[in-house]
Protein backbone atom coordinates (compact mmCIF):
# COMPACT_ATOMS: atom_id res chain seq x y z
CA UNK A 1 0.00 0.00 0.00
CA UNK A 2 3.03 2.30 0.83
CA UNK A 3 4.52 1.67 -2.36
CA UNK A 4 1.67 2.69 -4.35
CA UNK A 5 1.13 5.95 -2.43
CA UNK A 6 4.33 6.87 -3.00
CA UNK A 7 3.86 6.12 -6.50
CA UNK A 8 0.72 7.64 -6.82
CA UNK A 9 1.77 10.66 -4.93
CA UNK A 10 4.84 11.08 -7.77
CA UNK A 11 2.79 10.75 -10.53
CA UNK A 12 0.02 13.19 -9.31
CA UNK A 13 3.01 15.79 -8.61
CA UNK A 14 4.28 15.38 -12.39
CA UNK A 15 0.62 16.03 -12.95
CA UNK A 16 0.52 19.23 -11.24
CA UNK A 17 3.75 20.29 -13.47
CA UNK A 18 2.48 19.17 -16.30
CA UNK A 19 -0.54 21.72 -15.83
CA UNK A 20 2.06 24.30 -14.99
CA UNK A 21 3.79 23.84 -18.11
CA UNK A 22 0.66 23.64 -20.39
CA UNK A 23 -0.67 27.08 -19.10
CA UNK A 24 2.51 28.98 -19.63
CA UNK A 25 2.46 27.33 -23.14
CA UNK A 26 -0.65 28.54 -24.23
CA UNK A 27 0.46 31.93 -22.87
CA UNK A 28 3.27 31.69 -25.31
CA UNK A 29 1.65 30.20 -28.07
CA UNK A 30 -1.20 32.67 -29.21
CA UNK A 31 0.97 33.44 -32.67
CA UNK A 32 2.39 30.34 -33.47
CA UNK A 33 1.12 27.20 -34.54
CA UNK A 34 1.79 24.37 -31.94
CA UNK A 35 4.79 21.96 -31.46
CA UNK A 36 4.05 17.89 -31.28
CA UNK A 37 5.07 18.08 -27.63
CA UNK A 38 2.42 20.72 -27.39
CA UNK A 39 -0.50 18.42 -28.75
CA UNK A 40 0.72 15.59 -26.57
CA UNK A 41 0.68 17.73 -23.42
CA UNK A 42 -3.06 19.08 -24.58
CA UNK A 43 -4.32 15.70 -25.09
CA UNK A 44 -3.28 14.90 -21.31
CA UNK A 45 -3.82 18.26 -19.25
CA UNK A 46 -6.73 19.38 -21.30
CA UNK A 47 -9.61 16.69 -20.45
CA UNK A 48 -9.02 17.48 -16.48
CA UNK A 49 -8.78 21.03 -16.77
CA UNK A 50 -11.76 21.07 -19.19
CA UNK A 51 -14.08 19.36 -16.54
CA UNK A 52 -13.23 22.66 -14.34
CA UNK A 53 -13.93 24.49 -17.26
CA UNK A 54 -17.56 23.10 -17.09
CA UNK A 55 -17.74 25.19 -14.10
CA UNK A 56 -18.71 29.03 -14.31
CA UNK A 57 -17.10 29.80 -11.09
CA UNK A 58 -13.69 29.49 -12.08
CA UNK A 59 -14.19 31.35 -15.27
CA UNK A 60 -14.32 35.15 -14.11
CA UNK A 61 -14.40 37.45 -17.49
CA UNK A 62 -10.75 37.52 -18.66
CA UNK A 63 -9.38 35.86 -15.87
CA UNK A 64 -8.97 32.26 -15.81
CA UNK A 65 -8.58 30.21 -12.39
CA UNK A 66 -9.77 27.25 -14.02
CA UNK A 67 -5.76 25.82 -13.85
CA UNK A 68 -5.39 27.01 -10.48
CA UNK A 69 -8.53 25.02 -9.16
CA UNK A 70 -7.40 22.33 -11.07
CA UNK A 71 -3.65 22.21 -9.43
CA UNK A 72 -5.15 22.89 -6.07
CA UNK A 73 -7.20 19.39 -6.46
CA UNK A 74 -4.41 17.65 -7.29
CA UNK A 75 -1.97 18.97 -5.13
CA UNK A 76 -4.92 17.67 -2.21
CA UNK A 77 -5.11 14.49 -3.79
CA UNK A 78 -1.37 14.28 -3.89
CA UNK A 79 -0.63 15.41 -0.43
CA UNK A 80 -2.65 12.36 0.94
CA UNK A 81 -1.29 9.67 -1.03
CA UNK A 82 2.22 11.20 -0.05
CA UNK A 83 1.13 10.95 3.98
CA UNK A 84 -0.48 7.46 3.29
CA UNK A 85 3.57 6.91 1.95
CA UNK A 86 4.59 7.61 5.07
CA UNK A 87 2.76 6.72 7.93
CA UNK A 88 0.71 3.87 6.01
CA UNK A 89 -2.57 5.74 7.69
CA UNK A 90 -4.90 8.23 7.22
CA UNK A 91 -7.09 9.79 9.25
CA UNK A 92 -10.14 12.21 9.23
CA UNK A 93 -7.96 14.93 11.00
CA UNK A 94 -5.59 14.44 8.27
CA UNK A 95 -7.96 14.77 5.64
CA UNK A 96 -9.19 18.34 7.09
CA UNK A 97 -5.60 19.53 7.70
CA UNK A 98 -4.41 19.03 4.35
CA UNK A 99 -7.76 20.52 2.69
CA UNK A 100 -6.99 23.61 5.17
CA UNK A 101 -3.12 23.75 4.38
CA UNK A 102 -3.93 23.26 0.45
CA UNK A 103 -6.38 26.26 0.43
CA UNK A 104 -4.67 28.34 2.53
CA UNK A 105 -0.90 27.75 -0.06
CA UNK A 106 -3.12 27.57 -3.42
CA UNK A 107 -5.64 30.54 -2.41
CA UNK A 108 -5.15 32.44 0.86
CA UNK A 109 -2.05 33.25 0.97
CA UNK A 110 -1.75 33.82 -3.01
CA UNK A 111 -4.91 36.50 -2.91
CA UNK A 112 -3.26 38.33 0.23
CA UNK A 113 0.22 38.13 -1.32
CA UNK A 114 -1.05 39.36 -4.89
CA UNK A 115 -3.08 42.24 -2.68
CA UNK A 116 0.23 43.13 -0.91
CA UNK A 117 2.04 43.45 -4.40
CA UNK A 118 -0.67 45.96 -6.18
CA UNK A 119 -0.74 47.82 -2.74
CA UNK A 120 2.58 48.27 -2.61
CA UNK A 121 3.24 48.98 -6.15
CA UNK A 122 0.43 51.20 -5.95
CA UNK A 123 1.87 53.44 -3.31
CA UNK A 124 5.27 53.07 -4.60
CA UNK A 125 3.11 55.69 -7.55
CA UNK A 126 1.65 58.14 -5.38
CA UNK A 127 5.55 58.93 -4.27
CA UNK A 128 6.10 59.04 -8.17
CA UNK A 129 3.63 60.48 -10.41
CA UNK A 130 4.55 61.05 -14.30
CA UNK A 131 2.26 61.36 -16.90
CA UNK A 132 2.88 57.57 -17.83
CA UNK A 133 2.11 56.21 -14.47
CA UNK A 134 -1.49 57.96 -14.52
CA UNK A 135 -2.79 54.43 -16.78
CA UNK A 136 -1.22 52.30 -14.03
CA UNK A 137 -3.16 54.18 -11.66
CA UNK A 138 -6.26 53.96 -12.74
CA UNK A 139 -5.98 50.26 -13.81
CA UNK A 140 -4.54 49.38 -10.24
CA UNK A 141 -7.51 51.58 -8.52
CA UNK A 142 -9.95 49.71 -10.59
CA UNK A 143 -8.90 46.39 -9.03
CA UNK A 144 -8.03 47.54 -5.19
CA UNK A 145 -11.68 49.81 -5.23
CA UNK A 146 -13.20 46.90 -3.30
CA UNK A 147 -10.34 46.15 -0.72
CA UNK A 148 -9.77 50.03 -0.24
CA UNK A 149 -13.60 51.01 0.66
CA UNK A 150 -13.28 48.10 2.90
CA UNK A 151 -10.27 50.19 4.90
CA UNK A 152 -11.81 53.32 4.20
CA UNK A 153 -14.78 52.71 5.96
CA UNK A 154 -13.72 50.28 8.67
CA UNK A 155 -10.70 52.48 9.76
CA UNK A 156 -11.51 56.29 8.63
CA UNK A 157 -15.20 55.79 9.29
CA UNK A 158 -15.64 57.62 5.87
CA UNK A 159 -14.18 60.94 6.83
CA UNK A 160 -11.73 62.06 4.18
CA UNK A 161 -8.29 60.50 3.87
CA UNK A 162 -5.12 60.60 1.65
CA UNK A 163 -4.46 58.04 -1.04
CA UNK A 164 -1.20 57.63 0.64
CA UNK A 165 -2.05 57.53 4.16
CA UNK A 166 -5.12 54.77 2.94
CA UNK A 167 -2.56 52.91 0.85
CA UNK A 168 0.14 52.73 3.67
CA UNK A 169 -3.07 51.48 6.15
CA UNK A 170 -4.52 48.62 3.71
CA UNK A 171 -1.07 48.09 3.34
CA UNK A 172 -0.13 47.48 7.05
CA UNK A 173 -3.55 45.53 7.33
CA UNK A 174 -3.01 43.63 4.64
CA UNK A 175 0.63 42.38 5.86
CA UNK A 176 -0.83 41.99 9.44
CA UNK A 177 -3.57 39.96 8.44
CA UNK A 178 -1.28 37.48 5.99
CA UNK A 179 1.09 37.23 9.25
CA UNK A 180 -1.98 36.38 11.46
CA UNK A 181 -3.85 33.99 9.30
CA UNK A 182 -0.69 31.90 8.25
CA UNK A 183 0.05 31.57 12.08
CA UNK A 184 -3.47 30.58 12.97
CA UNK A 185 -3.42 27.84 10.30
CA UNK A 186 -0.08 26.79 10.99
CA UNK A 187 -1.28 26.50 14.70
CA UNK A 188 -5.07 24.97 13.68
CA UNK A 189 -2.88 22.53 11.02
CA UNK A 190 -0.25 21.31 13.96
CA UNK A 191 -3.58 20.27 16.25
CA UNK A 192 -5.20 18.50 13.86
CA UNK A 193 -2.05 16.36 12.79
Amino acid sequence: MAQFARIASTLLSIFNILIVVRVVLTWTSANRPKSEFENLLSSIVDPYLNFFRSFNLFNRGVLDFTPLAAIISVSLVQRIFYALSLTRKFSFNYLIATIIEVLWSGVGSLILGILIILLGVRLYFTYRRSPNTITYIAILDSWLKEPLNFIHRSFYKGEEVSDRNLLWTALGVAIALYILLSLLIGYLISLLM
